[in-house]
């Protein structure tokens, strides 16, 4: 029996990848309101020693005098809290929904939502900000809205397998579950295979790269506005802007790199292993270079730091679409999700870690106390980037398959299935 392709567009997987793609998209909505709009609740006047008057004022207004320190630990308090709801969902979804051939297209596109949604975010918040008073205040309400509207969404039209998804064709069914392999997976009480993952060189760069670039990716999230308005100086208004063409950036390479990776390995100019190893130096020892360009970028050369901004932006996308994100479903597929879920805590760690070392350096928001971090992340990027280029790998180790070949008679052989899958 031979399962041909089914066409991806208007398909059930590529349902769920529009359905993730607005989980991401909600999930930044929420994340991302601070970080824009503590831009405009911060009021820098402000002194302790103000008469009652000008305290009343300024409650009215919900504005706050919050130090630098305090800003930063809020911050990364986000991330603290983080680090405790790392459920591994998405990671553990497309084991079951993606076969190999279409697996960076269809994960590209559900994580093209956090740039999305921070896009939106950075883009709204600008205007709320600028407008209307307390502004700030209408980005938090409508976030929390969207978000139980896609709680409903969810709820109605997604499944946790294709062999659970009520609606899905019998033929896209066999399709993915031959080509992911689930047909013949058996619920088994195995043990983590924790000795064979320490001693596996391309999971332990592949952990590396994804932490080390996920430390400065959360800590420049986080701090973005901060940096255009406090060390560039430029108009709140117009950061919400940048921001947003930025994070439109990172979308569309993010989207376009998985796209053009899958359609390279399928067409053998590239093997898999080289399509994340390019996609990683990318999105590595570009933002390296990016933070070199920050060190000189002050208040008086807002151009270049406009266009630093969108190349750090768009260079980061590449992780997300071709590079250590997808790289995980494709060397451990057995245990992405458990594997995902910890190295996920670890980079909210260091995104916490990113915002107390500022809390520290930063007794004021100047280009000179900034210089300090601009080298150390150029050297967090660098490392990410070196430690992937010769351990770095897209082969599934033996350890990590799922077991094929369990007794079922009404199976799919593997063989018959026409998936002219590309080995890396």
């Amino acid at each position: 029996m031979v399962v041909n392709r089914p066409p991806l567009r208007f398909s059930t997987r590529m349902c769920m990848a529009l359905l993730v793609l607005m989980a991401f998209l909600v999930l930044h909505l929420q994340r991302i309101n601070l970080p824009i709009s503590i831009t405009c609740m911060i009021n820098k006047t402000v002194s302790y020693e103000a008469n009652p008057k000008q305290i009343t004022l300024l409650l009215k207004r919900k504005q706050y005098h919050w130090s630098e320190s305090n800003q930063q630990l809020l911050l990364g308090a986000y991330w603290a809290g983080y680090i405790f709801t790392q459920i591994p969902v998405t990671m553990t979804l497309w084991s079951q929904w993606a076969v190999p051939e279409e697996r960076g297209t269809l994960i590209s596109i559900g994580y093209c939502g956090t740039h999305l949604g921070t896009a939106i975010t950075m883009f709204i918040g600008g205007i709320l900000c600028r407008f209307i008073t307390s502004g700030w205040l209408y980005l938090f309400l409508s976030s929390s809205l969207f978000g139980f509207l896609w709680c409903l969404l969810w709820y109605w039209k997604a499944a946790d397998s294709p062999l659970e998804h009520k609606t899905i064709s019998d033929k896209e069914k066999q399709y993915i579950s031959a080509g992911a392999g689930i047909m013949n997976r058996r619920k088994t009480n195995q043990n983590i295979p924790w000795k064979k993952m320490l001693a596996s060189k391309p999971l332990i760069a592949l952990i590396s790269t994804d932490v080390l670039n996920l430390f400065g990716f959360f800590f420049f999230t986080s701090n973005l506005g901060k940096i255009m308005v406090e060390v560039h100086q430029i108009p709140v208004i117009y950061t919400g802007i940048i921001a947003a063409a930025g994070f439109l950036c990172t979308w569309f390479t993010a989207l376009f790199s998985g796209i053009i990776a899958d359609k390279f390995v399928r067409k053998g100019i590239m093997s898999i292993t080289n399509t994340r190893k390019l996609s990683n130096s990318i999105t590595s020892f570009g933002p390296c270079l990016c933070m070199i360009s920050f060190y000189f970028c002050d208040e008086k050369q807002k151009v270049l730091s406009i266009l630093t901004i969108l190349t750090y932006l768009a260079c980061s996308g590449f992780g997300y679409g071709s590079g250590y994100v997808v790289n995980f479903n494709d060397i451990i597929p057995m245990y992405s999700g458990f594997v995902f879920g910890i190295v996920n805590t670890f980079s909210s760690l260091a995104g916490v870690w990113g915002n107390m070392i500022a809390a520290i350096v930063l007794k004021e928001s100047t280009l000179s106390n900034w210089r300090p971090l601009f080298i150390l992340f150029s050297i967090v990027y660098f490392l990410a980037g070196v430690v992937y280029l010769p351990w770095g790998s897209a082969l599934p180790e033996k350890w990590a398959e799922f077991p094929a070949n369990a007794p079922n008679d009404e199976e799919v052989p593997m063989q018959d299935v026409n998936l002219n899958e590309v080995h890396a």
